[in-house]
């Protein structure tokens, strides 16, 4: 789940981690909310390449948001 998964405070585990302890099977997320959604995948790579696919999801704001 890409940067998910990243430690970046030893002490504080990433968000990913509590969710594979529930979830074991869980690969990706799709999250949506009011004028959009998140989609967070497995890896930088399945991510760039459903980028790639559906440019015309995304916003046309310079900043991407």
């Amino acid at each position: 789940m890409t940067d998910l998964w990243d430690r970046r405070w030893p002490e504080c585990p990433p968000f990913a981690h509590r969710l594979r302890d529930h979830y074991p099977d869980l690969r990706w997320l799709y999250h949506p909310y009011d004028g959009g959604a998140d989609v967070i995948a497995p890896t930088r790579t399945e991510r760039d390449a459903l980028k790639e696919r559906h440019r015309d999801w995304l916003s046309a704001h310079p900043l991407g948001l």
